[in-house]
């Protein structure tokens, strides 16, 4: 009761909202037998794809619960992994990497670029990881997020950089993305 005894109720209606969910990658859907040696290029149920790259399974690394995308880095075929045209817009992507190889092997430690990228497929973001061999420990989970906030769909794009810049081996500089999320974002 206000003032002179009547009661008052107020109804708010949001007209402009937008739910926006988020997702995950679903990567224990590559076709591809996990290995450390065949080199493949295989897509997900929901589109992900790998190109030039190893499928990994619990056997390559016991963090893995079913199977995780590994990244060449052969200068002359490096591996990519590509997203699908995810709906709900991009709040923030959160994404966990590492690699099983010895860091003998990874002489100048790991380097890959993440972009996304809007429905008309115009750079949103462009970041570039850099994990110094210094910092590196072998089959040890590392874990990224980027401020994106982008409205719509959009697409994620993981690129092995190849540090050592050579060409001898599919196995050089070697990396795997073991989980891929993000919120969703509506303006």
């Amino acid at each position: 009761m206000y003032g002179d005894g009547q009661k008052v109720t107020y109804t708010v209606v949001q007209t402009d909202a937008e739910i926006a969910n988020g997702g995950e990658a679903d990567f224990g859907t590559f076709a591809s037998t996990p290995s450390l040696t065949a080199f493949v290029s295989d897509q997900t149920a929901n589109g992900w794809q790998l190109t030039h790259g190893a499928i990994l399974g619990t056997q390559q690394w016991n963090v893995i619960t079913e199977k995780a995308p590994a990244l060449s880095g052969k200068l002359s075929n490096p591996g990519i992994l590509t997203s699908p045209a995810l709906e709900g817009g991009c709040g923030t992507l959160s994404f966990v990497y590492g690699s099983t190889l010895a860091s003998a092997l990874l002489k100048e430690g790991l380097k890959f670029k993440v972009e996304v990228k809007n429905e008309a497929g115009e750079t949103v973001v462009s970041k570039e990881y850099v994990r110094a061999k210094a910092d590196y420990k072998a089959k040890t989970e590392y874990s990224e997020k980027i401020e994106v906030n982008c409205a719509g769909k959009f697409t994620v794009v993981f690129t092995n950089l190849c540090p050592q810049q050579l060409d001898s081996r599919d196995n050089l500089d070697l990396f795997a993305i073991t989980s891929v999320s993000w919120t969703g974002y509506a303006n």
